[in-house]
């Protein structure tokens, strides 16, 4: 993001904040075993 500013390109607030929501959802279902699949090895 800091890279893209130097450069003079425009990126949202609202997209880094919907990127870091997702990767904290992604990260909290596969570490805590939420989301289960049913493959117990």
């Amino acid at each position: 993001m800091f890279r893209l500013r130097r450069r003079g390109d425009a990126w949202p607030v609202g997209r880094t904040i919907a990127f870091g929501l997702g990767l904290v959802c992604v990260l909290a279902l596969t570490a805590t075993g939420i989301g289960g699949t049913g493959w117990n090895c």
